[in-house]
């Protein structure tokens, strides 16, 4: 299982490999390690796995919105980043 850290670093690889551009991201303070939480989006689809959910805030014209992007806890995969608007990866 990966650590807190190590799932913060992700986030950080993944938004610049993706070339989302932040204003602020979650501290590793902030992350939250869930168990058997159920995905709801992408290739794992309604398995029960436990996940670190981060976060970061992106401008979405005038106003800062907030994205969660769940990542798994044992392979460090990032499985899904929902927004307000849905998918984000559905928006790419």
């Amino acid at each position: 299982m990966i650590t807190k850290e190590e799932a913060h670093d992700i986030l950080k690889k993944y938004l610049g490999k993706k070339r989302r551009d932040y204003v602020t991201i979650s501290a590793v303070s902030e992350i939250q390690l869930k168990e058997n939480k159920k995905i709801l989006y992408g290739d794992h689809e309604s398995e029960y796995l436990t996940v670190y959910i981060a976060g970061y805030s992106t401008l979405w014209g005038m106003e800062e919105r907030g994205v969660v992007v769940y990542i798994a806890a044992e392979t460090g995969d990032v499985l899904y980043s929902l927004s307000s608007h849905g998918w984000v990866e559905e928006l790419e």
